[in-house]
């Protein structure tokens, strides 16, 4: 879960580095995606959805609060889809 903590702390800071475009709403509709999911690959997919979003939003803002909680909701339900959490961590860590 301390993992988790800090997956979800770096995203959100990330993410949000800049008040710009705001991507909260696409944050959130990529961990409902990820909660739906009911295997590793596709939440692997998912999580390849954030790495471009995030590459592609680079100067992006949003609200900060919804964004952590949306990133921490695509976590767990990525892992709970089976996404081990080493595999989470490298797919994260280029944002």
């Amino acid at each position: 879960m301390k993992r988790i903590a800090i997956l979800v702390t770096f995203l959100g800071l990330s993410s949000l580095a800049a008040c710009k475009k705001d991507v909260t709403a696409d944050l959130e509709k990529l961990a409902d995606r990820a909660c739906a999911c009911k295997d590793a690959p596709c939440a692997t997919k998912v999580l390849e959805d954030l790495a471009t979003l995030a590459k592609n939003n680079k100067e992006a803002g949003g609200n900060e609060e919804r964004a952590m909680k949306a990133a921490t909701k695509m976590m767990e339900c990525a892992m709970k889809a089976g996404v081990d959490p080493t595999k989470l961590g490298e797919t994260l860590k280029d944002l």
